[in-house]
C-alpha cells in the first residue's frame, strides 16, 4: 500500500512490468484515540515490450524503466463519544522514468470524516 493515494492504478497495468519493490510502515499510537502512520515505498519497474520516448514521440531507449518512490503521513483521531473519526493524510509520490512522459511528482492532501451507519 502506497498510503492513501495511489496515482497509477488508472493507467498502469501491474502485469506489464517486472522488478523489485520494498516498503516500510511505522505506526505510533500517541493516545488511546490518536494514531500516526508513516510509510515509504521504493519500486523499480522494467516494462516488457515497451520502448521509451521523449515528449516529441522520438524513441530514446529500447526499454522503459521507472523508479517510483512514495512517502505518506497519516493521522487519525477517533471521537468515541460521537462515534466518528477524522483522518488527515499527506502523500508525496515521484516517478523517474526513461520515458519523459512518465516523469512526474504528485502531492495529495486528504481529509476524511468517517461516521458509521
Amino acid at each position: 500500500d502506497y498510503g492513501v493515494v495511489s496515482d497509477d492504478d488508472l493507467f498502469d497495468d501491474h502485469y506489464g512490468y517486472g522488478g523489485y519493490s520494498g516498503s516500510l510502515m511505522l505506526t505510533q499510537i500517541l493516545f488511546e484515540d490518536m494514531t500516526l502512520r508513516f510509510s515509504a515505498d521504493h519500486q523499480y519497474r522494467e516494462y516488457t515490450g515497451r520502448a521509451a520516448y521523449d515528449l516529441d514521440g522520438v524513441q530514446i531507449a529500447d526499454l522503459r524503466c521507472d523508479t517510483r518512490r512514495s512517502f505518506a503521513m497519516q493521522a487519525e483521531y477517533v471521537f468515541p463519544a460521537l462515534d466518528l473519526s477524522i483522518d488527515v493524510a499527506f502523500d508525496y509520490i515521484w516517478n523517474e522514468s526513461t520515458d519523459e512522459f512518465y516523469r512526474y511528482t504528485n502531492n495529495a492532501l486528504t481529509i476524511a470524516l468517517s461516521v458509521p451507519y
